[in-house]
């Protein structure tokens, strides 16, 4: 399981051509998706995930993500984002530790990364990823790490 590590500096991000919209306010309690509403919110996730999964692959290439979710609560953030390559095609994961997983079928999502961060004197460090999960590989992260279990969309939903 991986834990916190700081992250400085600037990443390439891939915005997947959102545009900003409007942000409702959440009610008391619940988690503010930000996926659409807040580009600087996600873009700060990102560049604070980013570096850390090139790292996880370990074969030097640089990413961008296609995010499908992300969301703050206090100063804690969610992403479901999948990794591509910076033009934005998909990763070869031949060329990366997770072959043998793909191979098998056991790479759910073209590598649909989940990943826990936290706000910490105002710098978003990463908790803990998954990379491919096929099952829900972070549903004990509330407990393990003390985050809101809404801010990963586990409140209220069958799992």
């Amino acid at each position: 399981m991986f834990r916190g590590i700081v992250v400085a500096g600037a990443a390439v991000l891939a915005l997947g051509g959102c545009e900003p919209k409007s942000p409702e306010a959440p009610a008391a309690g619940e988690a503010a998706t930000v996926a659409d509403a807040d580009v600087e919110a996600r873009n700060a996730l990102l560049m604070a995930l980013t570096p850390v999964i090139e790292y996880e692959l370990g074969n030097g290439q640089k990413l961008s993500f296609q995010v499908v979710e992300a969301r703050t609560q206090g100063d804690w953030g969610w992403i479901h984002a999948t990794p591509l390559t910076l033009d934005g095609a998909p990763v070869d994961w031949s060329k990366t530790k997770f072959d043998d997983q793909n191979r098998d079928g056991l790479l759910d999502g073209g590598g649909a990364t989940r990943a826990l961060l936290q706000k910490v004197v105002g710098v978003w460090e990463v908790r803990a990823f998954n990379i491919g999960a096929t099952d829900v590989a972070w549903q004990g992260w509330p407990e393990e790490y003390g985050a809101p279990a809404e801010v990963m969309g586990l409140k209220g939903t069958t799992l």
